[in-house]
């Protein structure tokens, strides 16, 4: 089955999805973070961008964080999705 043969005539067959700025982005979510308790310092976020594919819906975008707790290194990748503004 092709896209032509499921869109109607006339209809637009671009899929739209919401553009993000993706350095507002990582200040607004390094300012977040920051102030999560627990920490010995502000966690690092790193290697922010997003998915090739991503939903219509929402908003994925991909990063990873490292931080120091109780004199221990720690770190994890995160895909979080984000509600568009509607």
């Amino acid at each position: 089955m092709t896209a032509e043969s499921v869109v109607p005539e006339g209809a637009e067959q671009d899929i739209k999805t919401t553009d993000i700025d993706l350095d507002e982005l990582r200040e607004q979510l390094q300012g977040w973070l920051g102030d999560r308790p627990g920490t010995d310092t502000p966690p690092r976020l790193y290697n922010l961008k997003r998915p090739e594919h991503s939903g219509m819906s929402s908003i994925s975008v991909l990063f990873d964080l490292d931080w120091t707790k109780s004199a221990t290194s720690a770190s994890t990748s995160c895909r979080p999705r984000l509600v568009t503004a509607s």
